[in-house]
């Protein structure tokens, strides 16, 4: 049973003509249009749009490797239940796409390693949409507006 707000919603709803005059204005809007019928295709939005319905394979795997990659992926979320899964699928697609050489070249000078080479923003201000301001840079900028203020009172 309805409450009696809603009761009286609905048959306020049934009495008005909004649905009615609705269906009237779509109908005027299709028949003020000239719509060549020979224009209107016949195509489905499925056709139009091909969903895909299997993994992308974005590497060029064939099917054996792929089903390779499958099975060991399976193996290294089972040996490391804390890892994102997409990060063990990076590295082992890193080390089926690298050659061996390379890996070890990599391994030997520790290039995985070493501290990033750019300063990485841990805080700040956004200054203009462009810039962010470190908090010295903010607070050095607060201090020289204070000195500005102090010497134009005087």
């Amino acid at each position: 049973m309805l409450c009696p707000q809603r009761q009286e919603h609905n048959q306020k709803y049934r009495k008005s003509n909004l649905g009615k005059d609705l269906k009237n204005i779509i109908f005027l809007m299709y028949i003020m249009t000239d719509v060549d019928e020979s224009q209107v295709s016949n195509i489905t939005i499925d056709d139009e749009f091909k969903r895909e319905k299997k993994y992308t394979n974005a590497c060029g795997f064939d099917d054996a490797t792929l089903r390779r990659r499958d099975l060991e992926m399976k193996e290294l979320i089972k040996a490391y239940p804390n890892m994102c899964p997409s990060w063990l699928e990076l590295a082992w697609n890193f080390t089926e796409l690298t050659p061996k050489e390379e890996q070890d070249r990599i391994i030997k000078s520790k290039e995985m390693e070493r501290p990033p080479i750019n300063k990485r923003n841990t805080g700040g201000i956004i200054k203009n949409a462009i810039k962010v301001q470190t908090v010295e840079e903010y607070e050095a900028e607060k201090l020289e507006l204070e000195k500005l203020a102090l010497e134009n009172k005087d």
